[in-house]
Parts: C-alpha cells; sequence; structure tokens
C-alpha cells in the first residue's frame, strides 16, 4: 500500500513538473514570439501597411503625450492604438497624463503647449504636432440636443490622425505657406482684430507648417519653395506679371488660397475681381461682388453689413468650428 501511494505520488509529482516545464516554456516562446490581435468587429486597431512601414521605419525617436482624462470615452481606443505603435518601434515613446490624477503635471503642460484637454502631442526633436479629441473621431450629433446626452461616436479615426502627426514631426522638410503682400494685405505679425494674421500664423504653425510672406507686387514668380499660397484681403488689384505667376504656378500643381472682400464702388476702387477674374474663370470659379445682410443676426453697435457667422451645421468639413 505504501509502494502504491509512492507510485501515485511520483506520478503526481512527474505531472507537475512537466505542466510548470509547460508554463515556463509557453511563457517563454510567447515572450520572444508574440503578437497583437484585433478582435473588433470593426477592426479599429489594425494598423495598415502604411503605418507599419512608416513607424517600423522611424529614424528619429518620437514622444507622445496623451493629456486625457482616463473616463474619456477615447481613451480605451487611444491607449490601444498607441500601444500598437510603440510595439513596432522602440523609438516611439508614450507618456500618459490624467489631468484628474497629476494636476500639476497636467497644468504645466497647458502652460507649457498652450493646449486643452483630451489631446495627444507629438514630438520629434524641436517639432510639435498637436491632435485635439475632434480629429480623433467621427461623432454623430442627431441625438446630441436631448438633455444630458452627448454625441455618439460614429467612427474612430485614431490611426489616420495618428500617422499624420507622425509624418509631421519627423519628415524632413515641413510644408511652408506664403501670404502674399504688397497690396494693402494684413500683417502676418500684426494682432490688430481684422488687420492682422498673428493668430492665424501661430495656429498654422502648431500644425508643423512654415509660414512666411511673399512680397509678390510686381514679381513674375512664387517662391520656389512655396507648398501653397495665401491671398487673404488684398486692397488693391493683382498687376499681369503676379497673375500669370499664380497661374503657372497652380498649372504646375500648386495650391493657392483666395480669401477675397467684397468691392465697393468708390472712386479708385480695385476691379471687383482684384484682377484675378481670369485665373478663378480657368477653374470653374465665379467671383459674385455680393455683399450678405442678415438683420436677424446682428451685433449691438455694428451694422447688419456686418455678417457674424455662429451657425455651422454638422458637415464634418465646419464641424469643429462648431465645436470651437
Amino acid at each position: 500500500m505504501n509502494r502504491g501511494r509512492a507510485a501515485r505520488a511520483g506520478v503526481s509529482a512527474a505531472a507537475i513538473a512537466i505542466g510548470i516545464a509547460l508554463l515556463v516554456g509557453v511563457n517563454w516562446l510567447g515572450f520572444r514570439h508574440w503578437a497583437r490581435g484585433d478582435w473588433t468587429k470593426t477592426k479599429i486597431y489594425s494598423l495598415s501597411a502604411t503605418t507599419e512601414k512608416l513607424v517600423g521605419g522611424l529614424a528619429k525617436p518620437v514622444r507622445i503625450t496623451v493629456f486625457m482624462d482616463r473616463d474619456s470615452r477615447l481613451w480605451t481606443p487611444v491607449s490601444e492604438l498607441l500601444a500598437r505603435y510603440r510595439a513596432l518601434s522602440p523609438k516611439i515613446e508614450v507618456e500618459y497624463l490624467d489631468p484628474k490624477r497629476t494636476p500639476a503635471r497636467a497644468e504645466a503642460l497647458v502652460r507649457e503647449f498652450g493646449i486643452r484637454q483630451s489631446t495627444v502631442v507629438f514630438r520629434s526633436g524641436d517639432r510639435k504636432k498637436y491632435v485635439e479629441e475632434d480629429k480623433l473621431a467621427e461623432y454623430d450629433y442627431s441625438g446630441a440636443g436631448m438633455p444630458g446626452s452627448s454625441p455618439a461616436i460614429k467612427a474612430f479615426k485614431g490611426e489616420e490622425a495618428f500617422t499624420s502627426a507622425l509624418l509631421a514631426v519627423t519628415e524632413t522638410r515641413p510644408p511652408k505657406i506664403y501670404f502674399s503682400a504688397g497690396h494693402g494685405e494684413g500683417s502676418l505679425d500684426s494682432l490688430e482684430r481684422g488687420e492682422g494674421f498673428a493668430e492665424l500664423k501661430q495656429f498654422i504653425e502648431r500644425d508643423n507648417m512654415t509660414v512666411a510672406s511673399w512680397g509678390s507686387m510686381g514679381k513674375g514668380s512664387v517662391p520656389a519653395d512655396a507648398d501653397a499660397i495665401v491671398v487673404a484681403g488684398p486692397r488693391t488689384g493683382f498687376l499681369e506679371p503676379e497673375t500669370a505667376a499664380l497661374e503657372k504656378y497652380l498649372a504646375g500643381g500648386g495650391g493657392v488660397l483666395f480669401l477675397l472682400d467684397p468691392v465697393f464702388r468708390v472712386p479708385g476702387a480695385p476691379s471687383p475681381d482684384y484682377g484675378l477674374g481670369r485665373i478663378l474663370n480657368a477653374y470653374g470659379v465665379r467671383l459674385g461682388n455680393d455683399l450678405v445682410v442678415d438683420p436677424a443676426n446682428a451685433v449691438p453697435l455694428v451694422g447688419a453689413e456686418t455678417l457674424i457667422a455662429n451657425r455651422y451645421g454638422s458637415h464634418p468639413i465646419v464641424r469643429s468650428l462648431s465645436e470651437q
């Protein structure tokens, strides 16, 4: 009987030893050879081949700071997605900063970067890119008017936003935007309301783009390193060499943003199209010389001809304006 007990004990000990050996072996193999899976129905955590190539080939370190409340609806998808980025490259470092748990550090971050909560900051060297909450998800606002309700998340767009941010902080040359000058346009360094673009310049530079002035008066070509040209609020017309330069730039694949005010018919006023009609007509754009009047939306002490836009609808292209 003692011999039988000894045999059973030996068998049990051997089974335990084999079990432990298997467990250790499986863990060792799992440590050496592991993979993440995505069992979500819509595969929101599966990275594209483009992202995998970009992240896997990073040559410079990138620090990512997630400035977000852990109770946020976006916390789980953001943290899971960034874990997959980090698994692809040792160059990725992720810091999570919950303003409720570390208020002092959160306050310092707000002072340093001038950001709001629910923002993911990408940094590499002296370059930064901010990804705000509205860039991370597409929302359904149809039921947002109900008391105590908030818009539902229709689609998570984290990979698109994060991969774009990585490109912005690691690409060789940041995009360069030129604002035309010489026709009474506002100054890029002026904070005067309605006259300067200093705040706009700061906003663009936060997206890792360079902003410069192009003294276009009489010039026959645009700057060679221009990625886009902005013509904002001129007060005099463009000359033939300038329009020819813009036409050539557009024909070569360049992009121009025209922001033109209506022209009042007074002595010395420029032509209603500021000399740009030929360019606009070539692209099927008709420049109306109209003035919008909205008496129902007037501001005290300001005439009805001063239009204040405070309703933007829910189209994706203007949704961020409404949220701001």
